[in-house]
């Protein structure tokens, strides 16, 4: 959802502005340290009222996505959507800040950390099968 549907059957313009931003926030258009636009600033993008910008915001605040600082302005927080990811047989599995160049590959934010998960190889040494950023619940089996 980009636009605003201003018809009676539609939820409230401020749901669908929080909406709107969630979605960017989910799809990385926003990521965790960006400065949202100022309530004045959506407002105006989206035709609604400063009134209806400030309730969308304070609904994502609700729901964790963004904290707001007086004078500052609406952050997006580092949490992340969920994503669970399911792994099976025998694996190691590491926590660690990624390198810039890694950061820059796999296109993590800054400040958030890299699950590294590593098999056996042939020779015993484990091997690095995939790093995963953003994963908040691992599930291994």
């Amino acid at each position: 959802m980009d636009t605003i549907d201003r018809r009676e059957d539609t939820p409230a313009l401020r749901r669908q502005l929080a909406s709107v931003l969630r979605e960017q926030i989910e799809d990385g258009t926003w990521t965790p340290g960006d400065r949202l636009p100022s309530a004045a600033a959506l407002a105006q993008g989206h035709g609604v009222s400063i009134d209806t910008a400030h309730a969308a915001l304070n609904i994502l605040q609700a729901e964790g996505l963004v904290h707001r600082v007086q004078r500052v302005g609406t952050i997006v927080t580092g949490d992340a959507p969920v994503r669970i990811e399911h792994i099976e047989g025998p694996c190691r599995i590491r926590v660690r800040m990624p390198t810039q160049p890694e950061r820059s590959v796999l296109e993590v934010p800054p400040g958030v950390p890299l699950i590294e998960i590593a098999r056996p190889g042939k020779d015993g040494e484990p091997v690095v099968e995939s790093h995963l950023g953003h994963v908040t619940e691992l599930e291994v089996s």
